[in-house]
């Protein structure tokens, strides 16, 4: 299975869809797709089931029909276990931006949170890089944004980058974390779903180290 999103839409690429669900389009063959007919296909439903033999090359074959935007971003936490989120055009979001030239993906998003958000902080590990596709300049394109969750641990407090649209920059955690994280983009909770994931993960590593 691969996905791609569009705003708050997901689309799926997969062998065969779950039962029961309404917006699918099954395909018996690689094909192009018009990114504008998948929109309207997925119509008020949350997601779009690709549904072909060759599902993972029809992804690659979509993917390859458009320019490629790299981009670097950071899932950072404090020494509270909280994670600083920003709000940007009404969305509460995590920092990120486009890589530039000569850099690496790793300084890339370093550096995009430091303009972002003022800070200075350590990479941890990497995380699933999100896709999402979108109007750019009057033609489609797929932005990839490679994530990083990352620690901070100085004394200096977040400060917005207003000139980029930023309005306010928070520690979360707890029940203001999640109903962030619930009423944002469905690329950021993708994300958050995956860190959590992999937090219990190696929390339970740990715990069967500790008990050896």
């Amino acid at each position: 299975m691969k996905q791609i999103f569009f705003r708050d839409k997901l689309f799926v690429f997969l062998a065969s869809a779950p039962e029961d669900e309404e917006a699918v389009l099954r395909l018996d063959k690689v094909e192009s797709l018009d990114p504008a007919k998948l929109v309207e296909k997925v119509g008020n439903n949350n997601t779009l089931w690709i549904v072909s033999p060759d599902w993972e090359e029809q992804f690659d074959n979509f993917c390859s029909s458009f320019p490629i935007a790299e981009a670097g971003g950071g899932l950072i936490r404090n020494a509270e276990s909280s994670v600083l989120m920003m709000e940007r055009n009404g969305w509460w979001d995590l920092p990120k931006g486009h890589l530039e030239a000569g850099e690496t993906i790793e300084e890339c998003a370093l550096r995009e949170v430091e303009e972002e958000v003022g800070l200075d902080c350590q990479i941890v590990r990497p995380l699933t890089p999100t896709m999402h596709f979108h109007r750019a300049y009057g033609h489609w394109e797929i932005k990839r944004t490679h994530w990083f969750v990352m620690d901070y641990t100085g004394t200096r407090q977040p400060k917005p980058q207003t000139e980029e649209g930023i309005r306010q920059v928070r520690w979360l955690g707890g029940s203001d974390l999640f109903d962030k994280v619930a009423s944002t983009y469905s690329t950021i909770r993708s994300l958050f779903l995956e860190y959590f994931n992999s937090e219990a993960a190696i929390a339970m590593q740990e715990e069967l180290l500790n008990d050896k």
